[in-house]
């Protein structure tokens, strides 16, 4: 489902086809605001944000579990 914000499943599919795993995380990242996900979602995102050493991302995602 695409997001209101410009998000979309197809953009997330080119982002992995082409390696770009830090995009292709913002890009679910910005469906998930915008779409119903529960917190093992963020939990999966925060996992993915510790295997690549995106400890910006890292902070949002437990922020986002905080709430």
């Amino acid at each position: 489902m695409d997001g209101e914000e410009g998000g979309s499943v197809k953009r997330y599919r080119e982002w992995l086809d082409h390696n770009e795993l830090e995009l292709a995380l913002d890009e679910l990242e910005v469906l998930a605001e915008v779409n119903a996900v529960q917190r093992a979602f963020w939990e999966s995102m925060l996992s993915a944000a510790d295997e690549m050493k995106l400890t910006d991302h890292a902070k949002r995602y437990r922020a986002k579990m905080a709430d």
